[in-house]
């Protein structure tokens, strides 16, 4: 069975499962470079078609994320017959459907939990499955079980009880965009104490009790502007909790270390009444908010959890993976998948040249892998700052080997020297270790398996590897097995061969603000932009003098 999903709004994007096996799955902001794009997913779709070898009259479904069809689905796909009415200019990209695909549209927060079931690795086991977010479909925080191919509905929590409203309206509050900058004011709160704001703050939050929204927050109408092609939303508290913050002369990390508790706190509560009423101790987490890793890690420690699965890319850049999922439930007899991250875009040697050559770039081809790993281990070992672009590109908002920008971890000035000189960030901002897989216990003082970057462990050795330690002592790993990235590995061992230990820094081939990059020409801008002293594109080198 062919599946075609697709997700409209923040974070646009497409997927294609076919036979139960995702082909392909990308987010629109890697194309039209504008972050967390909300624009009409076009590119998205044409490329997962391409990438699947298939026309729009060899889909069996079409599944589209939210209870209602976007009223520009019908404007980008239509008949033959349409096609000289449609109100879309020439030049824009359409989609020849037909009267034989079934299109269904299905629940944001289903699509969210189909996401965390179907890709998790509990197979015959029932999971209770927890979806928060900011909000979707009139829903906050859904609780469904997973079982046997099934998902079904336990609690649908409203607006009111948005936990994930409360966090982004600080983040707002502090100065960073709601929707994308609670990744900051997760790592400002480490620096925090929330001893003297915990109770100012607690009024802007919903409150729960045994498993019930015993106090709602009225977060009142959202405003929002549409810049470039993405949403930038607003509400009223955001206001109120910056007053808060400059009256009461709280300082910006206590205030975001007091969000990140109350933040845990309701979320803990919440699951511990779930997993006590319907005795289900493996749990799957989904939605925006369980980006959040030292949140997560509050949830993987407690004692009345058994296993904890949290999808890798939890936010909405995976709707449309998730309706594609939905639909595979519904209209088939298969309902697990095997999950990778790369499932982008990816380009050849002879790709890369010609780019190269256009633009009159001085290049070096390598005919072994084995010496351009060990070239780059070089260069990496004497604190080079190297973009590494191989392979499909990933899905999702972590860089896992294939879109990277890698430093040395031993010199804690590398992680000030990506901040200022090449990210142009805020400093106080951690950066993350990819970790061979076989020395996690070497550096993570937990036991539990993470290769997406989606969980927060406390750190062993750390005075070894200073540029990727966090201020509270913690890490947050890729863990990295030759079987799932053989050629990213084998640059971690030839570093490890130099240097005597298995970590690199790795963070985004990007600069604040924009998306990962997704093509050569990306790539290419982006080095020029910045300080990045060595580009590595397949099997290609660039050097700057």
């Amino acid at each position: 069975m062919n599946i075609l999903g697709i997700h409209f709004g923040h974070d646009s994007n497409a997927a294609i499962v076919i036979d139960g096996k995702i082909i392909a799955a990308v987010q629109e902001e890697r194309f039209n470079r504008v972050k967390h794009s909300a624009d009409i997913p076009l590119n998205s779709i044409d490329y997962c078609l391409k990438e699947a070898q298939l026309k729009v009259s060899d889909l069996d479904v079409i599944a589209i994320s939210g209870q209602n069809i976007h009223k520009d689905f019908y404007r980008i796909f239509i008949n033959k017959k349409e096609e000289i009415e449609s109100d879309i200019p020439v030049y824009i990209n359409k989609f020849i459907s037909n009267n034989k695909i079934k299109i269904q549209s299905f629940d944001h927060h289903m699509c969210h939990a189909a996401c965390g079931y179907c890709c998790s690795y509990f197979d015959n086991d029932k999971v209770l499955i927890i979806v928060s977010d900011g909000a979707g479909d009139d829903c906050s925080i859904s609780i469904w079980k997973g079982y046997n191919g099934k998902l079904t509905l336990l609690k649908k929590y409203p607006k009111t009880g948005s936990m994930g409203w409360f966090f982004s309206n600080v983040t707002e509050a502090l100065g960073w965009v709601h929707g994308d900058g609670e990744g900051k004011t997760m790592g400002l709160a480490s620096y925090g104490d929330f001893s003297n704001s915990l109770d100012k703050l607690k009024i802007f939050s919903p409150y729960y009790i045994d498993g019930q929204l015993v106090k709602e927050r009225n977060y009142g109408d959202v405003g929002f502007l549409k810049l470039k092609g993405a949403y930038h939303w607003h509400f009223k508290d955001a206001n109120l909790i910056y007053k808060l913050l400059i009256q009461e002369k709280i300082k910006r990390e206590d205030l975001a270390c007091a969000a990140q508790k109350i933040l845990e706190d309701e979320h803990i509560k919440i699951i511990k009444y779930w997993i006590k009423v319907t005795g289900i101790n493996r749990v799957v987490l989904s939605g925006g908010v369980f980006l959040n890793i030292v949140l997560n890690r509050k949830i993987c420690d407690l004692e009345e959890i058994d296993k904890c699965y949290i999808f890798p890319n939890p936010g909405d850049s995976s709707l449309g993976l998730g309706a594609s999922l939905c639909a595979m439930l519904v209209f088939s007899n298969n309902y697990k998948v095997d999950y990778t991250p790369y499932l982008g875009p990816s380009f050849s040697s002879k790709d890369i040249e010609f780019i190269l050559q256009r633009n009159k770039i001085k290049y070096k081809k390598f005919s072994s892998l084995d010496c351009l790993c060990k070239k780059v281990a070089e260069e990496l070992s004497k604190d080079k700052c190297v973009g590494w672009f191989q392979g499909r590109m990933e899905y999702g908002p972590r860089a896992l080997g294939n879109r990277s920008i890698l430093m040395s971890p031993l010199n804690s000035q590398n992680r000030d020297y990506i901040n200022k000189f090449v990210k142009f960030r805020e400093k106080f901002r951690p950066f993350c270790p990819s970790i061979l897989y076989e020395e996690k216990d070497k550096w993570l003082k937990e036991k539990e398996d993470d290769f997406y970057m989606i969980l927060c462990f406390n750190g062993k050795n750390i005075d070894k590897i200073p540029s990727v330690v966090h201020v509270d002592g913690t890490l947050r790993p890729q863990l990295v097995r030759k079987k799932d990235n053989p050629l990213y590995y084998r640059l971690i061992k030839e570093f490890k061969k130099i240097t005597g230990i298995g970590v690199l820094l790795n963070t985004s081939l990007n600069i604040m603000g924009e998306p990962i990059v997704l093509s050569p020409t990306d790539a290419i801008k982006c080095f020029y932009s910045t300080g990045l002293d060595i580009l590595v594109m397949e099997n290609i080198l660039i050097e700057k003098n």
